[in-house]
């Protein structure tokens, strides 16, 4: 799983994803707290099922999703799509696994090597980047997502 600070951005920036996120056991997400830091965790169910629970890796520390003194403790939640969260998003413009991936290959043969190159250290960042070039007509410029033309 890619926590790189390239992905993060990439996430952070990717607003229409970001906007119908609700958050789910096994997702991964980065907590934007009061002190202005970003620290990355996983959400969980909480005790008994009836709460979603958001950790450090490690498990030292978390925050109740949906509490109210959430507030208080966390002003953003961005989501880290998995590869296979991302592949869902676009699977329903296909069908099968097999047309997701003939899909794919041309966005990888036919996109421009200097916008492919920066994204070449996961398969999370090259999803993400097809995914937003499918739904949304945008590219990865190195900063943030831009309309493609």
């Amino acid at each position: 799983m890619d926590i790189s600070n390239n992905y993060i951005a990439m996430c952070d920036m990717a607003q229409e994803i970001q906007d119908g996120y609700k958050p789910s056991a096994g997702d991964f997400a980065v907590r934007a707290c009061e002190y202005g830091h970003y620290t990355i965790g996983l959400v969980s169910w909480r005790y008994n099922q009836n709460n979603l629970w958001w950790s450090l890796l490690d498990g030292t520390d978390g925050i109740t999703l949906g509490d109210n003194n959430q507030e208080r403790y966390l002003e953003k939640l961005i989501w880290i799509p998995r590869q296979d969260q991302l592949q869902e998003m676009v699977k329903d413009c296909v069908g099968s696994a097999r047309e997701l991936a003939n899909m794919f290959h041309p966005f990888i043969n036919e996109t421009p090597w200097n916008q492919i190159y920066p994204l070449r250290n996961s398969m999370e960042q090259l999803w993400l980047a097809f995914v937003m070039k499918e739904k949304y007509g945008k590219i990865w410029d190195n900063e943030r997502w831009e309309v493609s033309k």
